[in-house]
Protein backbone atom coordinates (compact mmCIF):
# COMPACT_ATOMS: atom_id res chain seq x y z
CA UNK A 1 0.00 0.00 0.00
CA UNK A 2 2.87 2.24 0.62
CA UNK A 3 4.12 1.73 -2.37
CA UNK A 4 1.42 2.55 -4.23
CA UNK A 5 1.30 5.77 -2.31
CA UNK A 6 4.54 6.68 -3.29
CA UNK A 7 4.14 5.88 -6.64
CA UNK A 8 0.49 8.22 -7.22
CA UNK A 9 3.01 11.08 -5.10
CA UNK A 10 4.65 11.66 -8.00
CA UNK A 11 1.69 11.20 -10.53
CA UNK A 12 0.42 14.27 -8.42
CA UNK A 13 3.66 16.28 -9.20
CA UNK A 14 3.74 15.47 -12.65
CA UNK A 15 -0.07 16.87 -13.04
CA UNK A 16 1.43 19.89 -10.96
CA UNK A 17 4.31 20.04 -13.52
CA UNK A 18 1.70 20.26 -16.46
CA UNK A 19 -0.58 22.79 -14.50
CA UNK A 20 2.41 25.01 -14.00
CA UNK A 21 3.70 24.88 -17.31
CA UNK A 22 0.10 25.33 -18.79
CA UNK A 23 -1.28 27.92 -16.52
CA UNK A 24 1.52 30.00 -15.67
CA UNK A 25 3.66 29.35 -18.88
CA UNK A 26 1.21 29.65 -21.50
CA UNK A 27 -1.70 31.36 -19.42
CA UNK A 28 0.96 34.38 -17.81
CA UNK A 29 3.99 34.38 -19.89
CA UNK A 30 2.78 35.72 -23.03
CA UNK A 31 0.30 37.90 -21.75
CA UNK A 32 2.10 41.27 -22.85
CA UNK A 33 2.52 39.79 -26.65
CA UNK A 34 -1.11 41.29 -26.62
CA UNK A 35 -0.97 44.50 -26.25
CA UNK A 36 0.27 46.25 -29.07
CA UNK A 37 -1.86 44.28 -31.27
CA UNK A 38 -5.01 44.61 -29.38
CA UNK A 39 -4.13 48.04 -28.82
CA UNK A 40 -3.56 49.21 -32.61
CA UNK A 41 -6.68 47.35 -34.21
CA UNK A 42 -9.39 48.16 -31.43
CA UNK A 43 -7.57 51.58 -30.62
CA UNK A 44 -7.64 50.86 -26.71
CA UNK A 45 -4.58 53.47 -25.52
CA UNK A 46 -2.48 51.47 -23.93
CA UNK A 47 -2.81 52.94 -20.38
CA UNK A 48 -6.53 51.70 -19.96
CA UNK A 49 -5.49 48.53 -21.48
CA UNK A 50 -3.10 47.91 -19.10
CA UNK A 51 -5.95 47.74 -16.64
CA UNK A 52 -6.16 44.02 -17.28
CA UNK A 53 -2.69 43.38 -15.99
CA UNK A 54 -3.36 45.64 -12.78
CA UNK A 55 -6.70 43.41 -12.17
CA UNK A 56 -4.91 39.96 -12.64
CA UNK A 57 -2.77 40.82 -10.15
CA UNK A 58 -5.12 42.66 -7.37
CA UNK A 59 -7.69 39.99 -7.85
CA UNK A 60 -4.90 37.24 -7.25
CA UNK A 61 -3.16 39.15 -4.54
CA UNK A 62 -6.72 39.63 -3.07
CA UNK A 63 -7.55 35.80 -2.88
CA UNK A 64 -4.05 34.75 -2.27
CA UNK A 65 -4.63 36.79 1.73
CA UNK A 66 -7.91 34.84 2.16
CA UNK A 67 -6.62 31.70 0.42
CA UNK A 68 -6.11 29.94 3.75
CA UNK A 69 -9.83 29.92 4.42
CA UNK A 70 -10.61 28.47 1.01
CA UNK A 71 -7.87 25.43 1.42
CA UNK A 72 -9.23 25.16 4.68
CA UNK A 73 -13.07 24.86 3.56
CA UNK A 74 -12.65 23.40 -0.08
CA UNK A 75 -9.26 21.69 -0.13
CA UNK A 76 -6.96 22.34 -2.47
CA UNK A 77 -7.54 19.66 -4.63
CA UNK A 78 -10.81 21.81 -5.44
CA UNK A 79 -9.26 25.27 -5.64
CA UNK A 80 -6.83 23.87 -8.01
CA UNK A 81 -9.66 22.07 -10.42
CA UNK A 82 -11.96 25.58 -9.94
CA UNK A 83 -8.46 27.45 -10.95
CA UNK A 84 -7.28 25.25 -14.01
CA UNK A 85 -11.28 25.43 -15.18
CA UNK A 86 -11.22 29.60 -14.94
CA UNK A 87 -7.92 29.82 -16.94
CA UNK A 88 -9.64 28.81 -20.61
CA UNK A 89 -12.83 30.50 -19.18
CA UNK A 90 -10.96 33.86 -19.09
CA UNK A 91 -9.11 33.21 -22.10
CA UNK A 92 -12.10 32.78 -24.46
CA UNK A 93 -13.70 35.85 -22.77
CA UNK A 94 -10.70 37.31 -24.33
CA UNK A 95 -11.15 35.71 -27.79
CA UNK A 96 -14.71 37.15 -27.47
CA UNK A 97 -13.90 40.29 -26.09
CA UNK A 98 -14.00 44.16 -28.22
CA UNK A 99 -14.67 46.29 -25.45
CA UNK A 100 -12.25 47.02 -22.44
CA UNK A 101 -15.04 46.03 -19.88
CA UNK A 102 -14.95 42.58 -21.42
CA UNK A 103 -11.34 42.18 -21.42
CA UNK A 104 -11.37 43.84 -17.41
CA UNK A 105 -13.92 41.13 -16.98
CA UNK A 106 -11.90 38.41 -18.65
CA UNK A 107 -8.76 39.98 -16.10
CA UNK A 108 -10.54 39.37 -13.43
CA UNK A 109 -11.10 35.69 -13.56
CA UNK A 110 -7.78 35.34 -15.39
CA UNK A 111 -6.76 36.36 -12.02
CA UNK A 112 -8.81 34.13 -10.08
CA UNK A 113 -7.41 31.12 -12.15
CA UNK A 114 -3.71 32.42 -10.97
CA UNK A 115 -4.86 32.51 -7.39
CA UNK A 116 -6.14 29.08 -7.01
CA UNK A 117 -3.84 26.98 -9.64
CA UNK A 118 -0.26 28.20 -9.06
CA UNK A 119 2.05 28.70 -6.71
CA UNK A 120 0.66 28.57 -3.53
CA UNK A 121 -1.91 25.60 -4.60
CA UNK A 122 1.40 23.60 -6.08
CA UNK A 123 3.40 24.49 -3.01
CA UNK A 124 1.19 23.19 -0.51
CA UNK A 125 0.01 19.65 -2.54
CA UNK A 126 4.21 19.13 -2.62
CA UNK A 127 3.77 20.04 0.98
CA UNK A 128 1.13 17.24 2.01
CA UNK A 129 2.76 14.51 -0.75
CA UNK A 130 6.48 15.11 0.06
CA UNK A 131 7.98 15.21 3.35
CA UNK A 132 11.10 14.83 1.66
CA UNK A 133 13.36 16.81 -0.95
CA UNK A 134 10.26 19.15 -0.89
CA UNK A 135 12.98 21.84 -2.49
CA UNK A 136 14.20 19.49 -5.18
CA UNK A 137 10.32 18.59 -6.13
CA UNK A 138 9.11 22.09 -5.92
CA UNK A 139 11.86 23.30 -8.22
CA UNK A 140 11.28 20.81 -10.97
CA UNK A 141 7.69 21.74 -10.89
CA UNK A 142 7.86 25.47 -10.80
CA UNK A 143 10.84 24.78 -13.44
CA UNK A 144 7.96 23.93 -15.75
CA UNK A 145 6.83 27.59 -15.26
CA UNK A 146 9.95 28.91 -16.60
CA UNK A 147 10.03 26.16 -19.58
CA UNK A 148 6.57 27.24 -20.46
CA UNK A 149 6.70 30.93 -20.58
CA UNK A 150 10.03 30.31 -23.12
CA UNK A 151 8.40 27.99 -25.11
CA UNK A 152 4.95 29.89 -25.26
CA UNK A 153 6.11 32.89 -25.71
CA UNK A 154 8.02 32.09 -28.88
CA UNK A 155 4.79 29.92 -30.14
CA UNK A 156 2.06 32.62 -29.24
CA UNK A 157 4.22 35.05 -30.69
CA UNK A 158 4.39 34.07 -34.34
CA UNK A 159 0.61 32.47 -33.85
CA UNK A 160 -0.32 36.30 -32.87
CA UNK A 161 1.77 37.76 -36.03
CA UNK A 162 0.17 34.59 -38.69
CA UNK A 163 -3.21 34.47 -37.29
CA UNK A 164 -4.20 37.50 -35.32
CA UNK A 165 -4.94 38.01 -31.38
CA UNK A 166 -8.28 36.58 -31.43
CA UNK A 167 -7.01 33.38 -33.08
CA UNK A 168 -4.16 33.57 -30.71
CA UNK A 169 -6.86 33.86 -27.32
CA UNK A 170 -8.68 30.53 -28.95
CA UNK A 171 -5.52 28.57 -29.83
CA UNK A 172 -4.74 28.97 -25.77
CA UNK A 173 -7.90 28.90 -24.54
CA UNK A 174 -8.15 24.98 -26.11
CA UNK A 175 -5.03 24.32 -24.97
CA UNK A 176 -5.74 25.52 -21.15
CA UNK A 177 -8.67 23.50 -21.29
CA UNK A 178 -7.28 20.19 -22.35
CA UNK A 179 -4.69 20.51 -19.71
CA UNK A 180 -7.97 20.80 -16.98
CA UNK A 181 -8.11 17.11 -17.47
CA UNK A 182 -5.17 15.89 -15.85
CA UNK A 183 -6.05 18.08 -12.91
CA UNK A 184 -9.31 16.92 -12.77
CA UNK A 185 -8.47 12.86 -12.94
CA UNK A 186 -5.62 12.64 -11.34
CA UNK A 187 -5.15 15.48 -8.05
CA UNK A 188 -5.74 14.60 -4.81
CA UNK A 189 -4.99 16.67 -1.66
CA UNK A 190 -2.98 14.41 0.21
CA UNK A 191 -2.64 10.65 0.56
CA UNK A 192 -5.56 9.27 2.13
CA UNK A 193 -6.05 8.69 5.79
CA UNK A 194 -2.64 11.04 6.96
CA UNK A 195 -2.73 14.73 8.27
CA UNK A 196 -1.20 16.77 5.87
CA UNK A 197 -0.05 19.07 8.89
CA UNK A 198 1.84 16.34 10.14
CA UNK A 199 5.64 17.37 10.97
CA UNK A 200 8.05 17.34 7.87
CA UNK A 201 11.29 17.38 7.18
CA UNK A 202 11.48 21.13 6.30
CA UNK A 203 10.11 24.12 8.65
CA UNK A 204 9.62 24.21 12.46
CA UNK A 205 6.97 23.23 14.99
CA UNK A 206 5.26 26.24 16.36
CA UNK A 207 1.77 25.54 17.08
CA UNK A 208 -1.26 26.17 15.15
CA UNK A 209 -2.10 29.63 15.95
CA UNK A 210 -5.53 32.00 14.68
CA UNK A 211 -5.67 34.61 12.08
CA UNK A 212 -5.57 37.12 14.98
CA UNK A 213 -1.86 35.66 16.21
CA UNK A 214 -0.48 35.32 12.98
CA UNK A 215 1.78 38.31 13.34
CA UNK A 216 3.18 37.12 16.94
CA UNK A 217 5.02 34.62 15.29
CA UNK A 218 8.43 34.87 15.95
CA UNK A 219 10.23 36.63 13.00
CA UNK A 220 6.90 37.47 11.34
CA UNK A 221 6.89 41.02 10.76
CA UNK A 222 10.54 41.47 9.72
CA UNK A 223 9.65 38.25 6.86
CA UNK A 224 6.57 40.12 5.74
CA UNK A 225 8.34 43.10 5.00
CA UNK A 226 11.54 41.18 3.00
CA UNK A 227 8.49 39.33 0.89
CA UNK A 228 7.98 42.62 -0.22
CA UNK A 229 10.92 43.97 -0.82
CA UNK A 230 11.92 40.97 -2.83
CA UNK A 231 8.43 41.53 -4.95
CA UNK A 232 9.54 45.62 -5.48
CA UNK A 233 13.12 45.06 -6.81
CA UNK A 234 13.17 41.38 -8.85
CA UNK A 235 10.66 41.41 -11.23
CA UNK A 236 10.18 44.74 -12.09
CA UNK A 237 14.03 45.17 -12.75
CA UNK A 238 13.13 41.36 -15.08
CA UNK A 239 10.33 43.58 -16.80
CA UNK A 240 12.51 46.77 -17.44
CA UNK A 241 15.53 44.87 -18.61
CA UNK A 242 14.80 44.85 -22.66
CA UNK A 243 14.18 49.17 -22.07
CA UNK A 244 17.61 49.47 -20.34
CA UNK A 245 19.34 47.68 -22.58
CA UNK A 246 18.09 49.78 -25.90
CA UNK A 247 18.69 52.97 -23.18
CA UNK A 248 22.36 51.54 -22.92
CA UNK A 249 23.25 51.57 -26.80
CA UNK A 250 22.14 47.82 -27.04
CA UNK A 251 19.86 46.39 -30.36
CA UNK A 252 16.63 46.26 -29.96
CA UNK A 253 16.25 42.57 -31.13
CA UNK A 254 18.76 41.71 -28.93
CA UNK A 255 17.24 43.54 -26.11
CA UNK A 256 14.19 41.85 -26.64
CA UNK A 257 15.42 38.36 -26.39
CA UNK A 258 17.11 38.69 -23.09
CA UNK A 259 13.83 38.52 -20.77
CA UNK A 260 13.73 34.89 -23.20
CA UNK A 261 16.99 33.58 -22.07
CA UNK A 262 16.44 34.69 -18.29
CA UNK A 263 13.20 32.46 -18.40
CA UNK A 264 15.39 29.37 -20.02
CA UNK A 265 18.12 30.16 -17.46
CA UNK A 266 15.56 30.37 -14.95
CA UNK A 267 13.95 26.64 -15.58
CA UNK A 268 17.40 25.40 -14.50
CA UNK A 269 18.10 27.40 -11.47
CA UNK A 270 14.87 26.46 -9.84
CA UNK A 271 16.16 22.89 -9.79
CA UNK A 272 19.43 24.01 -8.89
CA UNK A 273 18.03 26.26 -5.99
CA UNK A 274 15.68 23.04 -5.15
CA UNK A 275 18.44 20.68 -4.59
CA UNK A 276 20.38 23.21 -2.86
CA UNK A 277 17.87 24.13 -0.32
CA UNK A 278 17.10 20.75 0.75
CA UNK A 279 20.61 20.00 1.03
CA UNK A 280 22.08 23.25 2.79
CA UNK A 281 18.58 24.69 4.19
CA UNK A 282 16.81 27.91 3.13
CA UNK A 283 19.57 30.26 4.31
CA UNK A 284 22.29 29.38 2.14
CA UNK A 285 19.63 29.02 -1.11
CA UNK A 286 18.05 32.46 0.09
CA UNK A 287 21.82 34.23 0.02
CA UNK A 288 22.08 32.71 -3.27
CA UNK A 289 18.81 33.91 -4.82
CA UNK A 290 18.95 37.41 -3.44
CA UNK A 291 22.98 37.93 -3.98
CA UNK A 292 22.17 36.65 -7.69
CA UNK A 293 19.55 39.66 -8.10
CA UNK A 294 22.15 42.19 -6.60
CA UNK A 295 25.05 40.79 -8.74
CA UNK A 296 22.31 40.73 -12.04
CA UNK A 297 21.46 44.91 -10.99
CA UNK A 298 25.44 45.41 -10.71
CA UNK A 299 26.58 44.02 -14.01
CA UNK A 300 23.28 45.50 -15.62
CA UNK A 301 24.25 48.75 -14.18
CA UNK A 302 28.08 48.64 -15.85
CA UNK A 303 27.06 46.10 -19.19
CA UNK A 304 29.01 47.74 -21.97
CA UNK A 305 29.08 44.25 -24.40
CA UNK A 306 27.15 41.67 -24.77
CA UNK A 307 29.22 39.10 -23.11
CA UNK A 308 28.36 41.76 -19.63
CA UNK A 309 24.55 41.00 -20.75
CA UNK A 310 24.67 37.27 -20.73
CA UNK A 311 26.62 37.27 -17.36
CA UNK A 312 23.41 39.60 -16.32
CA UNK A 313 20.93 36.77 -17.96
CA UNK A 314 22.63 34.15 -15.82
CA UNK A 315 22.58 36.02 -12.53
CA UNK A 316 19.18 37.21 -13.14
CA UNK A 317 17.66 34.04 -14.00
CA UNK A 318 18.97 32.49 -10.56
CA UNK A 319 17.14 35.66 -8.54
CA UNK A 320 14.06 35.19 -10.20
CA UNK A 321 13.61 31.56 -9.24
CA UNK A 322 13.02 33.20 -5.26
CA UNK A 323 10.02 34.48 -6.46
CA UNK A 324 8.07 31.55 -7.04
CA UNK A 325 10.28 28.55 -5.52
CA UNK A 326 12.32 30.14 -2.54
CA UNK A 327 9.48 32.45 -0.69
CA UNK A 328 7.26 29.32 -0.08
CA UNK A 329 10.06 27.29 1.26
CA UNK A 330 11.04 30.73 2.98
CA UNK A 331 7.33 30.92 4.41
CA UNK A 332 7.37 27.30 5.64
CA UNK A 333 10.86 28.35 7.62
CA UNK A 334 8.74 31.45 9.14
CA UNK A 335 5.61 29.66 9.55
CA UNK A 336 6.30 25.89 10.70
CA UNK A 337 4.48 22.94 8.96
CA UNK A 338 1.30 23.35 11.12
CA UNK A 339 0.59 26.88 9.52
CA UNK A 340 1.75 26.56 6.04
CA UNK A 341 -1.58 25.47 4.66
CA UNK A 342 -3.50 28.12 6.20
CA UNK A 343 -0.66 31.24 5.91
CA UNK A 344 1.29 30.71 2.79
CA UNK A 345 -1.26 32.65 0.93
CA UNK A 346 -0.56 36.03 2.95
CA UNK A 347 3.22 35.42 2.08
CA UNK A 348 2.35 35.43 -1.93
CA UNK A 349 -0.16 37.77 -1.65
CA UNK A 350 2.51 40.31 0.08
CA UNK A 351 5.02 39.35 -2.58
CA UNK A 352 2.52 40.37 -5.56
CA UNK A 353 2.05 43.33 -3.70
CA UNK A 354 5.59 44.29 -4.05
CA UNK A 355 5.83 43.66 -7.49
CA UNK A 356 2.29 45.86 -7.90
CA UNK A 357 4.44 48.42 -6.09
CA UNK A 358 7.66 48.22 -7.87
CA UNK A 359 6.79 48.39 -11.43
CA UNK A 360 4.96 51.46 -11.43
CA UNK A 361 8.23 52.97 -9.48
CA UNK A 362 10.87 52.05 -11.71
CA UNK A 363 8.84 53.55 -14.33
CA UNK A 364 7.61 57.03 -12.89
CA UNK A 365 11.78 56.83 -11.78
CA UNK A 366 12.60 56.68 -15.70
CA UNK A 367 9.94 59.34 -16.40
CA UNK A 368 11.28 61.81 -14.15
CA UNK A 369 14.99 60.75 -14.13
CA UNK A 370 15.01 59.77 -17.95
CA UNK A 371 17.12 56.66 -17.13
CA UNK A 372 16.60 53.57 -15.43
CA UNK A 373 20.37 53.91 -14.06
CA UNK A 374 19.53 55.63 -10.72
CA UNK A 375 16.89 53.22 -9.88
CA UNK A 376 18.34 50.08 -10.83
CA UNK A 377 21.68 51.24 -8.53
CA UNK A 378 18.38 51.46 -5.59
CA UNK A 379 17.13 48.61 -6.26
CA UNK A 380 20.26 46.65 -5.80
CA UNK A 381 20.55 48.45 -2.13
CA UNK A 382 16.92 47.37 -1.33
CA UNK A 383 17.90 43.80 -2.21
CA UNK A 384 20.67 43.88 0.10
CA UNK A 385 18.16 45.14 2.44
CA UNK A 386 15.79 42.43 1.98
CA UNK A 387 18.90 39.92 2.06
CA UNK A 388 19.12 40.92 5.78
CA UNK A 389 16.16 41.08 6.80
CA UNK A 390 15.32 37.70 5.49
CA UNK A 391 18.35 36.38 7.47
CA UNK A 392 17.14 38.40 10.63
CA UNK A 393 13.63 36.95 10.82
CA UNK A 394 15.12 33.78 10.60
CA UNK A 395 17.31 33.85 12.90
CA UNK A 396 14.03 35.27 15.32
CA UNK A 397 11.79 32.49 13.99
CA UNK A 398 14.74 29.70 15.19
CA UNK A 399 15.30 28.50 11.71
CA UNK A 400 18.91 26.58 11.96
CA UNK A 401 21.30 27.67 9.69
CA UNK A 402 21.64 24.40 7.83
CA UNK A 403 18.78 21.70 6.47
CA UNK A 404 15.37 22.02 7.35
CA UNK A 405 13.76 24.20 5.56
Amino acid sequence: MSKIKLNYSYVVAIVCFIMSFMVLGLGNSPLSLYIVPITEKLGFSRGDFSLVFTLVTFTTMLIQLVFGFFVNRFGVRALMIIGSILAPIGYFLFYLARTLPVFYAGGVILGCAFAFASITSISIIVHNWFHEKQGTILGLIMAASGLGGFVFSRIIGKYIAQNGFQSSFLFSAILLAAATIPVILFTRSNPEGQNTAKPSTGGHAIGKVSPGSFLKIRGMPIALLAVFLIGVVIHPVLVNTPAYLVEKGFDSVFAAGISAAVFFVLAVAKFGLGLIHDRLGIRISMTLGLGSFIVAALVLLFAASSWMVWVFVLFDGIAVATLSLLVPLFAKAILGTENYNSFLGVFIAILSAGISAGVPVISYAYDLMGTYTWVVAAFAVIGVLALGLAMVSLKQAGEPSRGGA
